[in-house]
């Protein structure tokens, strides 16, 4: 029984480990896409959005919307138990 307990306690411990560790991902997604929109932005207004600098920060721009997106939907009880 002893070791019913313990197993059950470290499993839940583990879980939290995880939900926390993934909510800090999930921040972590979300403060890169915001810091990318910041400089694909200053791209933009110093050189135009037909300028190459500017078109590649709005690729990166656009793979950090979809990853913290992905995060987003991927750490609902993360966001729940923590946020």
């Amino acid at each position: 029984m002893q070791r019913f307990i313990m197993d059950q306690w470290n499993s839940a411990r583990i879980r939290e480990n995880d939900m926390r560790v993934s909510y800090q991902a999930a921040c972590k997604a979300v403060a890169d896409e915001m810091e990318t929109a910041r400089q694909a932005n200053r791209m933009a207004l110093r050189y135009g959005e037909n300028h190459p600098d500017t078109k590649r920060f709005r690729d990166i721009q656009s793979h950090y919307d979809h990853v913290s997106q992905v995060a987003r939907n991927d750490n609902i009880d993360a966001k729940n138990h923590y946020g």
